[in-house]
């Protein structure tokens, strides 16, 4: 089977993104555009228009904290969030770091634009605000450690502090040396950073080789390793273009670097940039105070627009499949008889042998095709597959994740017969194989499409677009949460096609609760499954009750032979059967999650 995969996630996106960063990077990005080409006079724009990307990044940086001040003046964070009143500090922290920056901004712009000699305003002066900063830069790291909070920018000038005072003497000529020596202290950083590349490099290969692993993990080595390869090469080959470049202004050399625009020049400086903004996409962290929102951008964002949380929030996965199964490759039918494979595969061994002609490829395909098909249960395992691929092929599955809100993995689990690690959130579509019937003459395998819309009260109106044409319903409610369970009542009662959620509000516990609940599910017109998980939480609630349901401990699987498998049998059963019936008009069994 050849299969051309793409995947599109934007649950990845709205979890990862970093907005802080992606802002700041940006405005810098557009800044060493407008930069070197004013200093090539491509363009003849006042320094101040140069300079608009930076302002427009510190006057966001100012007002978020100003609204953001005037909501913890409002309402202050409890004496228990000790978390929500550091990231507070730390944003007031940051702003007077950039309220730093803005002063070296104003000054340096001044001195380019009025061409100020040395003695009306020296390079020494411009660049006491950024001395300042590193000395601050210090101190907030300490603090950032303290209170681990991330301290990327402070760590960036404290660093280089001696970097600024070799540019700010070498600008006012105080110092008479090459900028190749200026630039030492930030060679001696860039080789650092090469060297942590090469391990990081090394560490993603080695990984990459181990078992003890998850794909996942392997692969965010790696891909750490790349993006910070295409962060520190560009930097390194810029910083090498800018020295040759201002040495040749400098002592007035013909050679040909002289020659170089400065765009040329900051073209892998900003190619860098470019990548730093892409990395914001996967970067989390960010400061939740800005603006005043206390949560994540992307969950404020998700929070204040329903609709994003509704529709865009998804992962889809798009396959295109040309199918060549084992039944093609050995060229017989997929009804054939053991004897008919059998034949077909010694033939195939004939017209496929090196001695005859034929590759090996083709030698072990069949091979492997007939260590698949030779034994009865594994042909019949791979008969369920191969229908679900043509029934996904036929049919047009395209999101097989469609991300809305919770509770994916509880439903795989227990139907999958496995525990699935991974979080994810929102509604899963996908289809399983369930024997119908196991165990009696009629016993065969059905496939069944799983459809997790999620149980999130804002999705309860725009879930009634996923009921239609269900054959079966699977509630899932947490057990260590009552009201999680109370809320199956609204939920049954949308099932029933009721224009408002039922009066039945009273304590779920109950017995009068439980009486009204199994009413409810009797006057469902599709089967019914209540599933009850984190029993290891609340175990003294796991019990059984007047209709059918199943406790879920999160952390096993369901055992064979378990009664909480012979209910999920039991479950499937009725809804293969309610398909059988003359009123289902679809082909295909859905069953509707919640």
């Amino acid at each position: 089977m050849e299969e051309l995969r793409m995947e599109l996630s934007l649950r990845s996106f709205f979890r990862d993104f970093n907005a802080s960063k992606f802002v700041l990077y940006s405005c810098l990005l557009c800044f060493f555009i407008l930069l070197p080409l004013r200093f090539d006079g491509t363009i003849e724009l006042n320094y101040a228009l140069v300079f608009l990307p930076l302002w427009i990044c510190e006057f966001v940086v100012f007002l978020g904290a100003v609204i953001a001040a005037i909501s913890f003046t409002i309402s202050p964070p409890s004496s228990t969030e000790s978390s929500l009143r550091s990231d507070f500090y730390g944003m007031i922290l940051c702003t007077g770091e950039h309220g730093l920056l803005t002063l070296f901004g104003v000054l340096c712009c001044h001195k380019l634009q009025t061409n100020a000699t040395i003695d009306e305003l020296p390079w020494l002066l411009v660049f006491v605000p950024i001395f300042a900063l590193s000395l601050l830069s210090v101190v907030v790291a300490i603090w950032a450690i303290r209170n681990d909070k991330s301290f990327e920018l402070e760590l960036f000038f404290s660093v280089n502090i001696v970097q600024f005072v070799f540019i700010a003497f070498k600008l006012d000529g105080i110092l008479d040396w090459h900028w190749t020596i200026v630039f030492i202290p930030l060679w001696v950083v860039l080789s650092l950073s090469v060297v942590g590349v090469l391990y990081a490099f090394v560490l993603a290969v080695v990984l990459a080789r181990s078992v003890h692993m998850l794909a996942s993990q392997r692969r965010q080595h790696l891909y750490s390793a790349l993006c910070h390869t295409l962060l520190v090469i560009p930097i390194l080959v810029f910083l090498l273009l800018l020295t040759g470049k201002l040495d040749a202004v400098t002592w007035s050399d013909d050679e040909p670097i002289s020659q170089i625009a400065f765009i040329v020049v900051c073209a892998p400086l900003d190619l860098a940039l470019l990548c730093l903004i892409l990395m914001s996409f996967g970067a989390r962290g960010g400061n939740p105070w800005w603006f005043a929102m206390r949560v994540p951008f992307c969950a404020f964002l998700l929070e204040a627009c329903p609709c994003l949380k509704q529709y865009a929030n998804e992962y889809v996965e798009y396959s295109e499949t040309t199918m060549r199964n084992c039944y093609d490759v050995l060229g017989c039918s997929s009804v054939a008889s053991y004897s008919q494979l059998k034949e077909a595969y010694f033939s195939k061994l004939r017209t496929n042998h090196p001695d005859k002609g034929g590759s090996s490829t083709a030698l072990f395909l069949v091979t492997k095709a007939w260590s698949i098909l030779k034994d009865e249960n594994t042909r019949r395992d791979y008969n369920t597959w191969l229908r679900e691929q043509l029934l996904r092929k036929n049919q047009g599955i395209i999101g097989q994740q469609i991300v809305i809100d919770s509770k994916v993995e509880r439903v795989e689990e227990f139907c999958r017969h496995n525990v699935i690690p991974s979080s994810t959130v929102g509604c899963a579509v996908s289809v399983i194989a369930h024997q119908y019937r196991a165990g009696t003459t009629e016993e065969q395998t059905e496939l069944i499409e799983l459809w997790d819309i999620g149980g999130s009260t804002v999705h309860q109106k725009a879930s009634l677009n996923f009921f239609e044409g269900a054959t079966g319903a699977i509630l899932v409610h947490d057990l260590s949460n009552k009201k999680s369970e109370s809320n199956l009542s609204h939920w049954v009662a949308l099932l029933r096609g009721e224009p408002s959620l039922p009066s039945v509000i009273s304590p779920f516990m109950s017995s009068s609760g439980a009486r009204f609940l199994l009413s409810d599910i009797e006057n469902t017109p599709i089967p019914t499954l209540i599933v009850g998980c984190k029993s290891d939480l609340a175990p003294e609630r796991a019990k059984q009750t007047a209709y059918d349901r199943i406790c879920l401990n999160c952390r096993r699987p369901i055992s064979p032979g378990s009664t909480n498998r012979i209910i999920l049998s039991k479950f499937f059963d009725s809804v293969v059967e309610r398909k059988k019936l003359p009123i289902a008009g679809e082909k295909r069994r859905k069953i509707v999650i919640t």
